[in-house]
């Protein structure tokens, strides 16, 4: 059986496909997450803006990272004043500002693996009700791999995979053995 190989292309921020057989969930551009949540959001009817959107794709990475210890994409992530940003979601959604996402999103079942599928749609559900605003204070909060990156390397600087990596399994083995502990979300 043959499936798509997915691939980014860090000189275009584009990607390329080739068909051949996967052996497991590949990364995938993260324009490509970010489609699937738009997606997703408006398939439960939920509006979404474009600082909301960079805030989930970035979360879907943390997860993943979390849970199978490899990436979801490898577009870099800055540490941008407002935030994470992946720049190349930022340039495909800006112009939307901060109002909803007027276009559709495109579904990621033909390009996403299962892994990936699953992580995008626990971080979708789980954020679902939390407002823009929140998810971005919980994703900035002090200790966390965007406010040590900005403050300790300076905006533009990139966030790396081990540091969110490394605190949000941290987050996860607190909540496991401290239930009464209290995790940003």
């Amino acid at each position: 059986m043959t499936s798509v190989e997915r691939r980014a292309d860090s000189s275009s921020q584009g990607y390329g496909t080739v068909t051949e057989p996967l052996t497991k969930d590949a990364p995938v551009p993260a324009i490509l997450v970010a489609e699937h949540i738009l997606y997703l959001r408006q398939q439960a009817g939920v509006e979404t803006n474009f600082v909301h959107l960079l805030g989930l794709t970035y979360m879907a990475h943390a997860l993943m990272l979390t849970s199978y210890g490899e990436p979801l994409f490898l577009d870099r992530i800055e540490a941008w004043a407002p935030g994470p940003s992946i720049p190349v979601v930022y340039g495909a959604f800006q112009h939307h500002k901060l109002g909803p996402i007027g276009r559709s999103g495109t579904p990621g079942d033909k390009v996403l693996g299962p892994d990936a599928r699953m992580v995008i749609s626990v971080v979708e559900n789980s954020f679902r009700d939390t407002d823009w605003r929140s998810l971005t204070s919980s994703i900035t909060a002090p200790g966390t791999p965007w406010y040590n990156t900005f403050f300790g390397l300076g905006e533009g600087s990139v966030i790396t995979d081990e540091s969110i990596r490394s605190y949000y399994s941290n987050l996860v083995e607190n909540a496991e053995t401290e239930p009464s502990s209290v995790v940003p979300t």
